[in-house]
């Protein structure tokens, strides 16, 4: 045992976080009369012919040469080959799918050599290998040391006019120098529209994005007018660091000339094409799930125990899960699992009464949790044994839809257990429909319920029978 728990620390160093950045050329264009509108998406190979997506890039308007400032990141584990691919898509609606979007060609290739040549361009691909034109794409990765992040508040007064029949449309995109010094995107700003004056909204970005952790490096600021063709006008730019960002704060603005280098050369008499202003400038601490658990925060947990097919039919004497048709010893009420609702409980969630299926709860009843304050945060906890009603084929979504149901009602979800249980019985699981997330009640407890509702499974779906 003791050997085992070294091994597992020495192999727990060999994994770091990266961030990948990727910027494409001479992309197809498949828009009529327009340039493609690309995004990048990020794969990962699970096993076979399975690929898992990871994350994914802004998308970008009318343009051929994409610099995308959304970072990927993924776990670099030095023992492990991972398998990556990135593809690039034209994206033409409002879906995540993209199925339905144009492939601009993609690139198989390992972490391990992207991380070992730090920079990486690769020719695109179609499918079957097929080249992409002339397009090409550039991964560059970085590990992720550090957890802080810089928030800052920027906005511009007079800007040069640039579009004939307006004003102009000024976005910002910042730069870090790179070691090799070429300027990498790390951020860009959303466009004002219609505007000399703009004040664009505070953002955060990590601080090993922004600028490597390195608060002297320097960084290049460039004020363009947005343009829906993708010919975006540069109204002027101007050099910093963080250091001298951080100068600024609350009521004391730091300013920067925004400078044009042609009209600079062509008049004497140039002095700016306007002033770009740090209205505020704050480094922040980025906190991981380590620091909460390591700095006592407590969660409290409502948990539910699905019925599992392994232990037999449920209408068996047999069965450890036999269906008791009349109130056990030590128990008020015990409401069989497939019965129809018998008991209300009161939520939290819409103040509404909502029938809860398949629960026993005890006389004395157990408060699991034990809410008191109400900034106490609370989870709901699955343990997955794939239960199937035998007489029902309907099951309730997969673990996916419940996550984005709970994401929605502001509730954390943990799930244990396996997918499929090891008995025979349960190998048509996987064939069974899913159900709409919308189908699933998720009943949060208050600790004023009565104390039967206490002990009551806090997540139960609107049908009969249900797996998770």
């Amino acid at each position: 045992m003791e050997i085992k728990h070294n091994g597992s620390d020495k192999m727990a160093d060999c994994v770091s976080k990266v961030e990948l950045s990727v910027s494409c050329t001479d992309l197809l264009d498949k828009d009529v009369g327009s340039k493609s509108d690309p995004l990048c998406v990020l794969l990962q190979k699970t096993g076979g012919d399975s690929w898992t997506e990871l994350g994914r890039t802004e998308r970008l308007k009318n343009t051929s040469s994409p610099s995308f400032s959304q970072r990927l990141r993924l776990d670099y584990h030095f023992e492990t080959v991972q398998n990556l691919k990135l593809g690039v898509y034209d994206i033409d609606n409002s879906t995540s799918d993209l199925g339905d979007d144009d492939y601009l060609g993609g690139v198989e290739l390992t972490l391990g050599q992207i991380v070992s040549s730090k920079t990486l361009t690769r020719p695109l691909e179609l499918k079957k290998g097929k080249p992409a034109g002339k397009g090409t794409i550039t991964v560059t990765a970085e590990e992720i040391k550090d957890n802080r992040a810089i928030e800052l508040e920027l906005e511009a007064k007079n800007l040069d006019k640039k579009d004939t029949f307006g004003k102009s449309d000024p976005f910002l995109e910042i730069f870090k120098q790179g070691d090799d010094g070429k300027w990498q995107l790390v951020h860009r700003t959303e466009v004002v529209k219609n505007n000399l004056n703009p004040c664009w909204k505070k953002f955060c970005v990590p601080l090993q994005t922004f600028c490597s952790s390195d608060l002297e490096r320097p960084l290049k600021v460039d004020c363009s007018d947005h343009d829906s063709d993708g010919s975006h006008d540069l109204i002027g730019s101007f050099t910093t660091k963080v250091s001298e960002l951080q100068k600024a704060a609350q009521g004391s603005p730091v300013q920067f000339d925004c400078i044009h280098p042609e009209k600079q050369k062509k008049k004497k008499s140039y002095k700016n094409s306007g002033v770009v202003s740090v209205k505020n400038c704050k480094l922040a601490t980025q906190y991981t799930f380590l620091d909460y658990v390591m700095g006592g925060c407590q969660i409290n947990f409502t948990v539910g125990i699905d019925f599992t097919g392994s232990n037999g039919d449920p209408r068996s004497p047999n069965s450890l899960h036999y269906m008791v048709r009349q109130a056990a010893p030590g128990f008020a009420l015990n409401f069989n699992p497939l019965t129809p609702p018998t008991a209300k409980i009161y939520i939290e969630l819409d103040i509404r009464y909502h029938p809860v299926e398949g629960t026993a709860g005890s006389w004395e009843g157990h408060d699991f949790l034990g809410v008191e304050d109400e900034k106490d945060e609370s989870a709901l906890v699955i343990r997955n044994d794939g239960f199937v009603d035998p007489e029902s084929q309907r099951t309730v979504a997969r673990p996916d839809q419940v996550e984005r149901e709970a994401r929605r009602l502001g509730r954390s979800l943990v799930r244990t257990g396996d997918e499929d249980d090891d008995d025979d019985d349960d190998d048509y699981d996987d064939d069974l429909m899913d159900m709409e997330a919308s189908d699933i009640i998720l009943t949060p407890l208050l600790s004023r319920c009565r104390p039967l509702s206490r002990s009551v499974v806090a997540g139960t779906p609107r049908v009969q029978s249900f797996q998770v």
